[in-house]
C-alpha cells in the first residue's frame, strides 16, 4: 500500500526517510520543506508499475490523485502536530459543569407570580448575574456554612433583592426574605449542562488531567456519582476539605497539588470573575470565564459562552 513504509519491504530498495519521523511536530514551514524533498521519483519505488499498468492507472491520475494523499499520510497538518500548551483544566461546578432543575429562572416566575410579581426571564437572568457576584464576595469574606442560621436569612433576603432588581423590580428586604424561603421550598436538584460530559470526555482524550474546584461546603461524592462525574474527573476540591474558598489560594494550591501540574500550565473554567478568574490569577492559573447568557463586555480574561469552547484552549498561548 502507498505510504506504508513498512521496514519489512527491504525489496523496494526505499529511500531513507527517517528524517521525516523527527520533524513531526515542527513548524509549518518545515513540513513544506519535507513535502518539496519527496519528490515523484523518490515515491515511485513504492508503487508496483506492473501491477499500475495492468489496471490501467495513468501518471497524471497518480499526480493527481494519488500523490496528495501520500504527502498528507506523511506531512501532518500544523493543528495535528502542536504539544498542548496546557496540561490540566479545572472547573468550577454550579453554573459551569452544572445548572438547577428546574431551572431557577423557572423557579423564581412561579413564585414571584403568587405574590403578584410579574418578571422576564431576561430579567431574571440579569438579576441573578449581580446577585451570584455579590454571593461569590460574601463567600470569600466569610463562607455562608459558617455563618448564623439568622445572618443567612438576611443575607439571602439581600441576594433575592437583587435578583429582582436586575428584573426592575425593587422589593423591602422581608419580601424579598419570604420569596427566597418561598423558593426554596420547591424540590430541584443540580444537572449537567449538555456540554459538560463531552467537553470533559474531549480533554481526557486529549491526555489533560480535569479537576473541579467549588465553593460547596459539603462532600460532594454522592453528587458527583449522580451526575456521572465520579468516573469522569481525575479530582475535585471542595471549599470544607481545603478550609478555604475561591478566590484564595489555598483551595486551588490544593488542586494543584493534587493534579501535580505546574500553575503556569493549568487553565481554571469559571462562571464568577471575583472567585474564579482572580482566584485563579491570583496563584499563576490561566483563568477561563464562561458567561452562558453573554452578559460579559470588555474583560481582561478569556471568555466563552460554551464548554465545547474548552478544549481548543488546550493549543492557547497562555494568557497574561
Amino acid at each position: 500500500m502507498v505510504g506504508n513504509f513498512d521496514s519489512h519491504s527491504a525489496h523496494m530498495n526505499a529511500p531513507d526517510l527517517s528524517h521525516a519521523t523527527h520533524r513531526r511536530g515542527n513548524t509549518k514551514s518545515r513540513n513544506e520543506s519535507l513535502a518539496s524533498e519527496i519528490t515523484l521519483e523518490r515515491l515511485m519505488c513504492y508503487l508496483d508499475w506492473q501491477v499500475l499498468d495492468h489496471m490501467g492507472l495513468k501518471l497524471n491520475y497518480i499526480c493527481r490523485c494519488i500523490l496528495p494523499i501520500t504527502f498528507s499520510a506523511l506531512v501532518p497538518s500544523q493543528e495535528a502536530s502542536k504539544s498542548p500548551m496546557f496540561k490540566a483544566v479545572f472547573f468550577d461546578l454550579y453554573n459551569t459543569l452544572a445548572k438547577f432543575d428546574p431551572a431557577r429562572e423557572d423557579l423564581q416566575q412561579q413564585v414571584c407570580a403568587e405574590y403578584g410579581i410579574q418578571v422576564t426571564q431576561d430579567g431574571i437572568i440579569k438579576g441573578y448575574a449581580t446577585a451570584d457576584d455579590f454571593m461569590a464576595r460574601e463567600n470569600g469574606k466569610h463562607h455562608l456554612a459558617k455563618r448564623t442560621e439568622e445572618a443567612r436569612k438576611e443575607f439571602f433576603a439581600e441576594y433575592e433583592r437583587l435578583i429582582l432588581l436586575g428584573a426592575g423590580i425593587d422589593v423591602p428586604a422581608n419580601l424579598a426574605g419570604d420569596i427566597f424561603q418561598k423558593i426554596q421550598t420547591i424540590p430541584y436538584h443540580l444537572a449537567l449542562y449538555d456540554d459538560a460530559l463531552p467537553c470533559i470526555q474531549a480533554l481526557k482524550s486529549r491526555g489533560a488531567i480535569v479537576g473541579m474546584i467549588t465553593n460547596i461546603y459539603a462532600d460532594l461524592h454522592r453528587t458527583c456519582a449522580r451526575l456521572g462525574l465520579t468516573d469522569c474527573l481525575d479530582f475535585w476540591v471542595t471549599s470544607k476539605e481545603a478550609g478555604s474558598e475561591k478566590p484564595h489560594p489555598a483551595i486551588f494550591e490544593m488542586a494543584l497539588s493534587k493534579a501535580g501540574v505546574p500553575a503556569a500550565d493549568t487553565v481554571h473554567v469559571g462562571d464568577q470573575y471575583y472567585s474564579d478568574v482572580t482566584g485563579a490569577r491570583g496563584v499563576g492559573i490561566t483563568p477561563v470565564l464562561i458567561d452562558r447568557a453573554g452578559l460579559s463586555n470588555n474583560m481582561d480574561c478569556t471568555v466563552i459562552q460554551g464548554l465545547s469552547e474548552v478544549p481548543g484552549i488546550l493549543h492557547s498561548t497562555p494568557a497574561p
